[in-house]
């Protein structure tokens, strides 16, 4: 879950419709899971990969998640029409 809010940006209601949760309740283990990983809350204007890469790698970060996102999204879909159709 904190992988696809942080990294793939996803909504908290694209993550909590699968797996049961209320939205509210994802946003508190996203945050909770947050603290976990960095220690504390990230810095005003800071970004994850910022936190954990640096700016340097930053660009090069971003293209890979949207590249991610994109194959992810196209998989989502895929995958919701194929429960419509049955």
């Amino acid at each position: 879950m904190f992988v696809l809010r942080e990294v793939f940006d996803f909504s908290y209601s694209e993550i909590a419709a699968p797996i049961g949760k209320f939205e509210e309740a994802v946003g508190q283990l996203n945050q909770r899971a947050r603290n976990r990983v960095y220690g504390r809350g990230l810095l005003p204007g800071e970004s994850p990969a910022d936190a954990t890469f640096g700016p340097s790698c930053r660009s090069h970060v971003a293209q890979v998640v949207e590249t991610v996102q994109g194959c992810l999204r196209q998989s989502s879909a895929g995958m919701k029409s194929q429960v419509r159709s049955s």
